[in-house]
């Protein structure tokens, strides 16, 4: 039913359910252009086609009829005095910027609309989303701001001393701003003002790893927030206990020598079981100095008083009293997550860390690693990157008796900084695995290294001279894949916010970008590229993940051209993707395709060891049903679950 506004259409109430189409994009102001264009009379259909994100985009936004109830109160305030046919404005989502277009029934091409089941807009945005205290977000922006030379994103130590010099002069203007003979100029500031400027100095010294200088800063945020943001308060609260709980991971040696000490819950070798009791625990498994974490669970209490549903926080308690052998018997019964909903009736066997003992003691923030013969010894060599734009490569060279020497100086590798992820390959052809680093993960654009092995112990960096320095675009995926099947192999690499390139690689030294006549030049934020024959036609394909939106597959026309069939095969994935790989999970001869899910939510991943319905979409496993199409058997296997892998993986552990 509809409210009838005396001359005017009948206009929605807050309890009604309507017919929903939405169009979400990446910024307010594509949206907003969008909105523009929708009020001129262009169709809506054929914008959320051409222009949305949304998993819904291929049918043309249409989420069928929705209970407003279900729905959160920000989009329920929008659609408030929206009648049928009429558009909400630009409202903010988790996943981007919507607009919403209450349907008119009666209108032919919206008939039949219960007769797909797409993502609820409902359960997309209830996801609870992590609190981020790990500053990446102001050092980037910094970043942004800061001014740079020319191509200064062509030269990994450029980049690097740009992003010292950015994060100095960003800290030091923060430090000046909160300096105590600037209390009058502060006083004549909001206390959000100065809680903000409290809170982002504090990012940015958690963002170097100085621990003791942010939880200052974070304390006087909180402080701030408590005597004058009543609002922030709660968050700020959170935001301390997890700034004293990452202090109390330093203090104990947590992301240098982790050993059992970040197994949770606290696992008996012997049985392959959570421990019930701290008498059990293990001495590697507690923490020596306990200061900081009974800090944080001080602060993890006094927010689930006010919240005591609240998984993300109840995790981080569980976590943190298991840190002082607390875990499960001093846990507050309500808030406690009970050991059993980690047994596993699975024993794959137990994995020891032996990095330390084998030479590749190397501590570094997230970044690639590749294993393979780099030597020409037929042993493993290890090669890994780091996502600091500081951090260096390393190289190690297999000993052949279970260890390994670092060999990066003498490789000729000592200027390789930074580099989300890597891959290898043979791309000229000389027997040699090459190396190709991968730069600007959320980050600002850098250029890629592509390091040539010279199949005597060194490498020589040939970006530039095989064409592939510019443009300099933000990426951490590529596949290497001979699309033309001439011997020589392609790179595929898919970047954020920016066009996927394509490299025809024309004679084993250098490559030309075909990107836009191969029709594999979408725009999209790419976070994973995978490459198999997965039509059995003799020529590779490429899927491609993405962050926002829906993913490609691209199938081989065996002309250098590609189409997109992702819809059409059955493996759009989950809308918002990460980590993917083709791989022939039931031995049929046909490649399958695994597509995982990323929600940067605790909420979503506790949901799932509890067993609670979940908001976000989850894994996909698609079956290759060998006509071109796909099904989604993630329900059937046992991987319809919901966690935050970026770095994943397959192999057989239990040798069956």
């Amino acid at each position: 039913s509809h409210t009838q506004v005396p001359g005017g259409p009948a206009q929605v109430t807050p309890s009604d359910e309507v017919p929903l189409r939405v169009i979400v994009v990446d910024s307010a102001e594509k949206a907003q252009r969008i909105l523009t264009r929708l009020k001129s009379g262009e169709n809506f259909i054929a914008l959320a086609q051409a222009e949305s994100i949304d998993p819904t985009a291929a049918a043309g936004g249409l989420l069928g009829r929705v209970t407003l109830s279900t729905l959160p109160p920000f989009l329920r305030d929008a659609l408030v005095g929206v009648a049928p046919g009429q558009l909400s404005p630009v409202v903010q989502i988790p996943t981007g910027f919507a607009i919403l277009k209450v349907v008119d029934e009666t209108d032919p091409a919206n008939r039949n609309m219960n007769a797909s089941s797409p993502e609820t807009l409902a359960t997309q945005a209830s996801v609870r989303y992590v609190i981020d205290v790990s500053g990446l977000v102001e050092a980037e922006a910094v970043l942004q701001a800061f001014p740079k030379p020319a191509d200064w994103d062509q030269n990994p130590r450029t980049i690097c001393q740009m992003r010292r010099q950015s994060l100095a002069s960003s800290q030091e203007a923060l430090e000046d701003f909160l300096a105590p003979e600037q209390q009058s100029a502060r006083a004549l500031r909001p206390p959000f003002d100065v809680m903000q400027a409290h809170f982002a100095l504090a990012q940015l010294h958690a963002y170097d790893g100085r621990m003791d200088r942010a939880l200052d800063h974070y304390r006087q945020a909180y402080e701030t927030a408590r005597a004058g943001v009543p609002a922030a308060a709660l968050r700020m609260e959170e935001a301390l206990g997890d700034a004293y709980l990452h202090k109390s991971g330093h203090e104990n040696g947590a992301h240098r020598a982790p050993g059992d000490i970040c197994l949770f819950p606290p696992f008996d070798y012997r049985s392959g079981r959570p421990e019930p009791r701290r008498g059990a625990l293990r001495p590697g498994q507690l923490y020596a100095r306990t200061a900081d974490s009974e800090k944080a669970i001080e602060h993890f209490l006094n927010f689930l008083k006010q919240h005591p549903d609240d998984l993300e926080v109840r995790w981080l308690l569980n976590l943190a009293y298991m840190t002082i052998g607390g875990y499960p018997d001093k846990v507050p019964p309500a808030y406690l997550l009970p050991p059993a909903a980690f047994v596993s009736t699975e024993d794959i066997g137990q994995f020891r860390d032996v990095a330390p003992q084998a030479g590749l003691n190397v501590v570094a923030t997230a970044g690639g690693v590749i294993v393979d013969d780099f030597a020409g010894t037929g042993r493993f060599d290890v090669v890994t990157s780091n996502f600091d734009s500081c951090g260096p490569l390393h190289y190690f060279r297999n000993n052949g008796d279970g260890t390994f020497t670092e060999r990066t100086s003498a490789a000729g590798l000592d200027g390789q900084l930074g580099g989300l992820n890597m891959i290898q390959a043979d791309y000229d052809n000389d027997g040699c695995k090459d190396i190709l680093v991968l730069r600007g993960g959320w980050e600002v654009a850098q250029r890629k290294s592509l390091l040539r092995n010279n199949c005597d112990g060194t490498f020589t960096d040939v970006t530039a001279a095989s064409g592939l320095a510019k443009p300099a675009t933000s990426t951490q995926t590529a596949a290497w894949a001979d699309i033309n099947n001439d011997g020589l192999l392609d790179l595929f690499v898919g970047n954020e916010e920016s066009a996927s390139q394509l490299f025809l690689n024309r004679d084993g030294s250098a490559f030309e970008d075909i990107s836009r006549s191969a029709g594999v030049d979408r725009v999209a934020f790419t976070k994973g590229v995978s490459a198999a024959d997965y039509d059995n036609d003799g020529f590779v394909d490429f899927y491609v993940s993405n962050f926002k939106g829906n993913n490609f597959l691209y199938r081989n026309n065996h002309d250098n051209t590609f189409t997109e069939m992702a819809r059409s095969a059955g493996v759009p994935g989950p809308g918002r993707g990460f980590a993917t790989w083709f791989f022939d999970y039931d031995n049929d001869g046909w490649s399958d395709l695994f597509a995982t899910s990323y929600f940067t939510s605790v909420d979503e991943s506790v949901r799932t060891y509890l067993n609670l319905p979940p908001n976000a979409a989850g894994l996909k496993l698609y079956k290759n049903l060998g006509d071109g199409t796909f099904r989604d058997v993630a329900s059937e296997v046992g991987l319809d679950k919901v966690f935050m892998p970026m770095g994943a993986n397959f192999g057989d552990v239990d040798n069956d």
